[in-house]
């Protein structure tokens, strides 16, 4: 598995990168994944863990 970011610099998980990734390795999207639309995208684009210190905060943006 690769993990895009440690979320301790400017920037971090990006959609094109992590679709990249994916054709080649399992990915963990971690670093700027704040919202639930951020974390969808993420497994959208081929993510399959997310890695984020907001998990309340993505959980609440979630559907009914």
């Amino acid at each position: 598995m690769v993990k895009t970011s440690t979320g301790f610099a400017d920037g971090g998980a990006a959609v094109a990168d992590v679709e990249l990734m994916s054709e080649y390795l399992p990915v963990k999207a971690s670093g700027g994944v704040g919202s639930y639309e951020d974390a969808m995208a993420m497994l959208d684009a081929g993510a399959e863990r997310i890695g984020a210190s907001s998990g309340v905060e993505i959980l609440s943006g979630a559907p009914e």
